[in-house]
């Protein structure tokens, strides 16, 4: 709910990803019982609708909330028509692409193809993309996948063994499939970022990467839209230096009365006279 408070105020739009493997985990550690999994999964979407399907914030394709599911892994067919029933409107389903059918979903959205540990060639996540983007030609709803990379840290802390490596090309893996989402066909694009640092998928800015991944998608964005774009690359530090000048100025009521100022003016998109201030 807080995150939620400044994604309204920046003018922002979120949706939820629902980890039906949750479910089973609950079953195994006895939170519920094995026969009460379908009445837990309605009530939660009950919640959601509550609380965020009806909220001015929620992301939409026309009247019906996006909802993503990472999987599914526990929840089948017959049960999600169980768990969505009384949900106005239901909301769209968006699952994995080798799972979806799982589900009887309303479309799929992509992720870093590794699997197996294995170091994934350019080719591979090329044609997994080509693939997703098929599927998208003969009529099904796609939500085109961007990534940066994938270099999970699992096996080097002992959690488990690696999904596997994809290599970030010096910032042009993220150039690329920025570029081919964009001219595929569809509605929405989703910046793969899951379990972002743990997983080597940040665009968040970094002592390794710097600020990179950010300036090719404002680039991008700022090229489709033309003129009307206003933003710099100096603008996407000023959130960094605000960070920074607030640890500074702590305590101090002056410096933190004009800081404050700064952060209304970001949040207006007013940077050049936030980068004054």
């Amino acid at each position: 709910g807080h995150l939620i408070r400044y994604i309204r105020k920046a003018g922002l739009k979120f949706a939820i990803c629902y980890e039906d493997q949750t479910v089973a985990n609950m079953i195994k550690g006895g939170a519920i019982k094995k026969g009460e999994d379908v009445l837990h999964g309605k009530k939660t979407l009950q919640w959601v609708q509550e609380n965020w399907f009806t909220d001015d914030a929620y992301l939409r394709v026309g009247q019906r909330p996006l909802m993503l599911v990472f999987g599914p892994m526990h929840f089948i067919r017959e049960q999600w028509h169980g768990i969505a029933a009384g949900l106005h409107p239901p909301p769209l389903l968006y699952c994995l692409p080798h799972l979806s059918q799982k589900a009887n979903a309303d479309g799929i959205f992509g992720w870093p193809p590794v699997h197996g540990g294995k170091k994934i060639a350019p080719e591979a996540w090329r044609k997994y993309l080509r693939e997703l983007y098929t599927r998208g030609r003969k009529g099904e709803r796609v939500i085109a996948p961007v990534f940066p990379g994938f270099h999970d840290i699992y096996s080097q802390a002992g959690v488990h063994e690696s999904y596997g490596f994809l290599d970030d090309g010096g910032g042009a893996t993220f150039a690329e499939t920025l570029d081919l989402a964009w001219q595929s066909e569809s509605r929405l694009i989703q910046v793969a970022t899951w379990n972002d640092y743990g997983e080597g998928t940040i665009i968040e800015p970094t002592t390794t990467f710097g600020y990179r991944y950010l300036e090719v998608l404002q680039k991008r964005v700022g090229g489709k839209r033309g003129e009307a774009f206003t933003f710099t690359s100096a603008h996407l530090r000023l959130p960094v230096k605000l960070y920074q000048l607030r640890k500074q100025n702590k305590g101090e009521r002056q410096a933190v009365e004009i800081l404050d100022r700064v952060s209304g003016l970001l949040f207006s998109s007013r940077c050049e006279e936030a980068a004054g201030l």
